[in-house]
């Protein structure tokens, strides 16, 4: 797997409230150009609280606006609530290939729940081939 900057959504980026991924791709016009791309997010730094459980759902996003404001914003693909206790470095929490019906712009969004999140980061982006043993090594 190779990853190119220009796809990464966020890298290593910090996860303790529900939040956008700090990039957006902007594919250059709506349809279906990236679908052969997979959408992966892998943990690089384990999740925690403070006290209690929590959980977090990942989410592909697309809008035909850059900053995901109009009415035509979709959901493409996203993971049921996953625990923190799961959420430890290395773990691939999502990899879906990219589905059709993307819109112009792209981007990732982490949906917290339950107890406040201390810690946890992601590397997430989109990739052309999801190598499951070298995703380990992000």
């Amino acid at each position: 797997m190779i990853l190119d900057k220009s796809l990464l959504l966020g890298d290593a980026q910090a996860i303790t409230t529900s939040a956008a991924s700090t990039n957006v791709i902007d594919t250059l016009a709506a349809g279906d150009a990236i679908k052969s791309n997979w959408f992966v997010v892998v943990v690089t730094t384990a999740f925690a609280t403070a006290a209690g459980a929590a959980t977090v759902t990942f989410q592909l996003q697309s809008d035909t606006a850059e900053g995901f404001t109009s009415s035509d914003a979709v959901t493409l693909a996203a993971t049921s609530a996953i625990s923190k206790d799961t959420l430890v470095a290395g773990y691939i929490a999502y990899r879906v290939r990219v589905p059709t019906g993307a819109k112009r712009y792209i981007r990732a969004y982490a949906v917290a729940g339950g107890s406040n999140i201390s810690a946890g980061k992601v590397t997430w982006g989109l990739v052309s081939d999801p190598d499951i043993n070298r995703l380990h090594n992000i």
